[in-house]
């Protein structure tokens, strides 16, 4: 029901819009019967006050943008302001300048409408780069500068429109230049679309329609109140207030919206890095209270956004890493500006304890001033406690080492003192049967000699054996 009646109010507001607009094109149709200057006067008006709107709001939100296009765009329909409030005051009839006749007003117009597309042109190429607003001001105040003087100074602007005969070549193809710039622009919004919100990219396109039928109807007339004249000059209405539905009113209406997507992307994408990240994330502020934490934060330590908000990081510490925080890292933080892996200790919802480490950076306003920490926390609790497992088992193993060592060495000394001791006695055997060989040799039969001999060599035998061991 509810979406029944939003849509329903709705159909209401743009049939309201279109009923106002309505009476406005009719009311100005009329403006244009009975006073055509005065039909001029007011749509150069509300062109002129659009843009100087533009320009106002995307000199002061420049800050807000991470790239160039619209300060670009913005500073471009200051200065078309300027030449065409300078057109209004030429306008035929009017008798603000010396009488130049047509001519005057449509070299000033003409020079507004290269100004515009130029910028259409131009200002696309920072949709994904910043300009330094002094460098944007200094290049269309000299371009507009340089126009007037090919226009006052110089006297060089080729003539646009010539009493009895109507608009001079140079004006009609540099019409056709101007639209075709224009297209040009179009085709290349067209193809950066995604960078824009797109209710803005939309009206911004119908928008550039409007001028492109604005420029071909100022083509066709030949006389500057008739009837492709007003049509253009239409046109170019509906060409600004699209650019004031795009920009003025957004502007207004929803600031960190405007014309671009970066901040909304960029909240989006900070969200999801909170949500989905699976790493402890938190931010604090100059107060030392936590601002915001990821999903893994909460999920670690078994605690709400209730119960962290607000907070200091160290009330979910133990004692011994609160007392290092506060003692140590943080006074280091403050004065580097980040620190590195620190490790802390915290306490769990439910009292168990995880070993994590922290890293932080601190953010900065543009004068300087702190505003925020950003930090990250990884769970080391499972590392710690195979390092843990690791030294143990290498003190186990060295241990075991200084065991086996000691055995050795006593295993040594059994050795020397069991070949020692076997020394002697096969010393005396093999001396002894050396004996029987030199002294009854002769008296022995030849097997008894060869029993002894094989004693003798078995005995040198085992010696050579305890020696090698």
């Amino acid at each position: 029901m509810q979406r029944d009646l939003s849509h329903y109010n709705g159909t209401n507001r743009s049939a309201f819009i279109i009923a106002v607009w309505l009476c406005i094109l009719v009311t100005l149709l009329s403006l244009s019967h009975s006073n055509y200057l005065l039909f001029h006067a007011s749509v150069e008006l509300f062109a002129i006050v659009v843009a100087s709107g533009v320009f106002m709001i995307a000199w002061n939100s420049r800050r807000l943008h991470d790239n160039g296009f619209f300060l670009s765009f913005g500073t471009a329909c200051f200065f078309v302001a300027v030449l065409q409030f300078l057109h209004m005051l030429a306008y035929k009839g009017m008798g603000v300048f010396a009488d130049q006749g047509a001519n005057h007003a449509t070299q000033l117009w003409l020079a507004a409408r290269y100004l515009l597309a130029a910028s259409l042109c131009i200002s696309p190429l920072f949709l994904q780069r910043k300009i330094k607003p002094a460098m944007a001001v200094t290049g269309y105040c000299l371009a507009t500068l340089f126009l007037l003087t090919t226009i006052y100074g110089w006297n060089i602007f080729p003539a646009c429109y010539i009493e009895g005969k109507g608009l001079t070549t140079f004006k009609i193809v540099s019409e056709y230049l101007i639209v075709l710039m224009m297209a040009t622009s179009l085709g290349y919004l067209h193809a950066r679309r995604q960078l824009f919100d797109t209710q803005v990219y939309r009206l911004l396109a119908v928008a550039i329609c409007a001028f492109i039928l604005s420029d071909l109807s100022f083509t066709l007339y030949t006389d500057t109140y008739g009837i492709t004249n007003m049509l253009g000059h239409l046109f170019n209405v509906v060409g600004f207030y699209l650019l004031y539905r795009s920009v003025i009113a957004k502007g207004l209406s929803r600031p960190f919206d405007l014309l671009f997507r970066e901040l909304k992307q960029g909240e989006e994408r900070y969200r999801n890095l909170y949500e989905k990240t699976p790493v402890m994330l938190h931010s604090i502020n100059n107060a030392g209270e936590l601002i915001s934490v990821s999903n893994c934060w909460l999920q670690t330590l078994g605690y709400s956004f209730a119960e962290v908000l607000g907070h200091r990081l160290s009330e979910f510490m133990t004692e011994e890493s609160r007392r290092h925080a506060e003692e140590t890292v943080i006074p280091e933080f403050l004065r580097n500006g980040s620190v590195t892996d620190i490790p802390y200790q915290f306490a769990k919802k439910s009292g168990e304890h995880i070993d994590v480490l922290l890293t932080a950076i601190a953010e900065h306003d543009l004068d300087g001033t702190y505003l925020r920490s950003i930090g990250v926390m990884i769970d080391v609790t499972e590392r710690n406690r195979y390092e843990q497992e690791i030294k143990d088992l290498n003190a186990s193993l060295s241990a075991q080492n200084a065991e086996l060592e000691m055995v050795n060495s006593d295993l040594e000394a059994f050795n020397y003192s069991v070949s020692h001791d076997l020394r002697g006695p096969l010393n005396s055997i093999c001396g002894l049967g050396q004996v029987l060989l030199e002294v009854f040799g002769e008296r022995l039969d030849e097997q008894c000699r060869e029993y002894i001999a094989s004693i003798n060599d078995e005995a040198w035998r085992m010696n050579d054996l305890i020696t090698a061991g």
